[in-house]
């Protein structure tokens, strides 16, 4: 009497892992990049629109009178003072 193999055989047992790990490296990598691409694309839509901080105005710079102000009223925007690394 003949036995019979109730699972996959030990070779293709080897090839279904690797098909399956490489299918779950594919799909973590497509949505790492799929992350990226949002931000990339958020913070250029941003940029674009002048939403993001350091932005020139839209109606140029603005004149000073005596005192330097920055362009969005945030630290980041503000002249380096001595001594202070960025």
């Amino acid at each position: 009497m003949a036995t019979v193999s109730l699972g996959p055989t030990p070779t293709r047992s080897t090839q279904l892992a690797r098909r399956i790990r490489l299918l779950v490296a594919a799909t973590i990598t497509y949505n790492v990049i799929e992350a990226i691409a949002a931000v990339a694309v958020k913070e250029g839509r941003e940029a674009w629109r002048g939403d993001n901080c350091c932005a020139v105005p839209v109606g140029g710079i603005a004149e000073t009178t005596g005192q330097e102000q920055d362009g969005c009223g945030c630290a980041c925007c503000a002249p380096a003072k001595e001594g202070d690394a960025r």
